[in-house]
């Protein structure tokens, strides 16, 4: 089994009240593929590279913790897979200290996060590109539940190429809520395919500090 069947198994056989999948012995190169967090469990990362297609986030309560940026890193190389989906219905998701790498031979037009629903957190997370293509989306937040986030410490270095940093996206008759980033590094290296912030007229609140 690889990294992602193991980290499934253990997900699952978890109580419906959630608990700790520990998947820091798993180190060096490892596979997860899709993942589901079908249940409230907080995930530990190794020292490692994690080749990801996506992680979805179907559960109330879920999270995803590496070592730190420099040593938990999850990989992608899909041009097309959206790298984490917090789905409807679930929300309370908490991203911590780890580095989320696109690499890709072509331009991409997918997520590194896409949020469908609300209340969570981002923290001492860095996003790197590849060179020489489109790396795609970073924060896409979809629909009037995607609201009340909050990103600290995000490094996203330069001499790439995105498509947008933020996404604000407003959904039929709503406002998408509050999005609020505090200490963080963003190059002014970086080439914008469409703009480093969209918001849309329902956007709700938007803070930088």
């Amino acid at each position: 089994a690889n990294a992602g069947e193991k980290i499934q198994a253990c997900i699952n056989d978890l109580p419906e009240i959630g608990g700790v999948c520990d998947a820091r012995g798993l180190t060096d190169a490892q596979t997860i593929g899709n993942l589901d967090c079908n249940k409230p469990a907080e995930i530990l990362l190794g020292a490692g590279v994690y080749s990801v297609t996506t992680l979805n986030i179907s559960a109330i309560g879920c999270s995803v913790r590496g070592v730190s940026p420099n040593k938990s890193i999850l990989l992608t190389t899909s041009p097309v897979a959206d790298v984490i989906v917090i789905s409807t219905g679930a929300s309370l998701f908490h991203l911590a200290d780890l580095e989320i790498q696109v690499r890709v031979g072509s331009d991409r037009t997918a997520s590194v996060l896409k949020a469908l629903d609300g209340q969570g957190m981002i923290s001492n997370v860095r996003i790197v590109g590849w060179p020489n293509y489109n790396n795609g989306k970073i924060f896409t937040h979809d629909t009037a539940a995607a609201g009340n986030w909050v990103y600290n410490h995000i490094l996203v270095p330069g001499g790439v190429k995105w498509t947008y940093l933020f996404h604000l996206q407003e959904p039929s008759g709503g406002t998408v809520g509050s999005i609020h980033v505090s200490d963080s590094l963003i190059s002014g290296t970086i080439t914008w395919s469409d703009a480093g912030i969209i918001m849309d007229t329902g956007v709700d609140t938007f803070t930088v500090v």
